[in-house]
């Protein structure tokens, strides 16, 4: 019995201890960019031997995909904390791109540009952007239910033309100008505003003017 009870207590250790590097290393790579974070340095800056890292993650690659993990879990818990506070669709959508566009806010430029090196880590994030997809074409349908966005949209296509808009605007030289979450916010809201009804613009103008930050 001793046995097992002491290799459970090394076995929620080791969570412990992964957890801390996956949050240091998901600070790290937003604030430096991937390439700047060096896996020995990253031992060093945290205390821990490299040994234990490695044999933790393996490589950088794992790490970062660990640490992407963690943060789509973070942003569907976020999403659903919104969701219980909301009163209809359009607060979520708000809610969730003011948290969007504070994440951006601590994220360099060159982290985006990090990951076009990793094919398996972008394979990832198009397998999650396309379960979300469908979240958020749900919203918008509940959205025009609701009377919240004009008439005879169709989810898909707004949905579509958000993420082109977004990745145009992203690969543009307003990166060179603006940060990450300038574009963002400037965007969105023209672009959430464009295809919103007098009822929907009513609650962003309420919703932005009561979580004025």
């Amino acid at each position: 019995m001793n046995v097992v009870l002491e290799h459970e207590k090394k076995l929620a250790e080791k969570a412990l201890i992964k957890e801390k590097i996956v949050k240091y290393a998901s600070k790290a790579f937003a604030q430096r960019g991937i390439r700047q974070v060096k896996m020995d340095e990253l031992a060093s800056e945290m205390s821990i031997s490299k040994r234990t890292l490695y044999e933790l993650f393996g490589d950088k690659e794992s790490l970062l995909m660990e640490v992407l993990i963690h943060s789509h879990h973070e942003k569907i818990q976020k999403l659903e904390e919104v969701r219980q506070n909301a009163d209809n669709v359009m607060q979520i959508i708000v809610a969730f791109y003011q948290y969007s566009i504070r994440q951006l806010e601590k994220t360099n430029i060159k982290f985006f540009e990090d990951l076009e090196r990793y094919p398996r880590i972008l394979e990832m994030i198009k397998g999650n952007k396309q379960l979300n997809d469908k979240k958020v074409m749900q919203f918008f349908q509940h959205g025009i239910e609701q009377g919240l966005f004009v008439e005879g949209l169709k989810p898909e296509i707004i949905n579509f033309m958000f993420g082109e808009q977004m990745e145009r605007v992203f690969h543009s030289d307003l990166m060179k100008r603006y940060t990450i979450s300038q574009v963002f916010e400037n965007t969105m809201m023209v672009m959430l505003r464009g295809i919103s009804s007098a009822k929907g613009h009513e609650i962003i103008d309420k919703y932005l003017k009561e979580h004025a930050s």
